[in-house]
């Protein structure tokens, strides 16, 4: 065999793996929720209890927010729209929360390899 032809089935061999391995590492729509609901919660923690300013009622919007765990996973379920790519997958996400002062967002996250990123986060 040439080196050419050699070196052509390495590389061949290599991308077919990595296809199967990020194929295999795709998360699901509950690894997606989990996520969603984890950054959900630290950013209203970080925001909307931290703008309470008085350390009681800080409290007790965290305390909320750690007791409506399921309500919120839940709501982000129902509001998500999932693309399967195989290697991939595209969450979007219309978030509207019964809570006032929190507006309305679109988020748009990619899956891959076993964790996420959020690359576009648009108030509605």
């Amino acid at each position: 065999m040439k080196t050419s032809t050699i070196a052509l089935s390495i590389v061949g061999l290599a991308l077919v793996g990595a296809g199967v391995a990020m194929a295999a590492t795709n998360p699901n729509d509950e690894a997606y929720q989990a996520y969603a609901t984890e950054q959900l919660t630290v950013r209203l923690q970080e925001t909307v209890c931290q703008d309470l300013g008085v350390e009681f009622l800080q409290q007790q919007c965290n305390n909320a927010l750690k007791s409506g765990q399921e309500k919120l996973k839940a709501t982000i379920a129902q509001g998500t729209q999932r693309q399967n790519f195989v290697l991939f997958s595209i969450y979007k996400t219309d978030l509207t929360l019964p809570i006032p002062l929190v507006p309305k967002f679109q988020v748009e996250t990619v899956g891959a390899m076993n964790s996420f990123h959020i690359y576009k986060v648009q108030k509605q």
